[in-house]
C-alpha cells in the first residue's frame, strides 16, 4: 500500500512493514498526474496479458478548507512499461 500527499508518503507491505523503492516512486508520478484515459488505455492494452491477475486500485481525495469535496477512484493492470520500467 503506498499513502501520499503533496508533503510526504508513505509504503508499507501486506504485514505493514514500511519501506521505499524506486519503482513505487514511479508509479506514483505517474498516478499523482491523474491522467485517467491515458491509464485506461494503457490497461486496456496490458490486461490480455497479465495473467496473474494482480491489479491496482488508486483514489485520489480532494480537500479543501480542511473538508473532502471529492474522491474519485481508478482500477488497472501494472503500469511498468507505461512508466518505461
Amino acid at each position: 500500500m503506498s499513502m501520499w500527499n503533496k508533503q510526504n508518503f508513505v509504503i508499507c507491505d501486506s504485514d505493514g512493514y514500511l519501506f521505499d523503492n524506486e519503482f513505487e516512486q514511479s508509479i506514483r508520478k505517474e498516478i499523482s498526474l491523474w491522467d485517467k484515459e491515458k491509464i485506461l488505455r494503457y490497461n486496456d492494452l496490458v490486461k490480455n496479458h497479465m495473467h496473474d491477475g494482480v491489479y491496482y486500485l488508486a483514489s485520489k481525495i480532494t480537500v479543501e478548507n480542511g473538508k473532502i469535496v471529492d474522491i474519485d477512484t481508478i482500477e488497472f493492470r501494472d503500469l511498468t512499461k507505461l512508466i518505461g520500467i
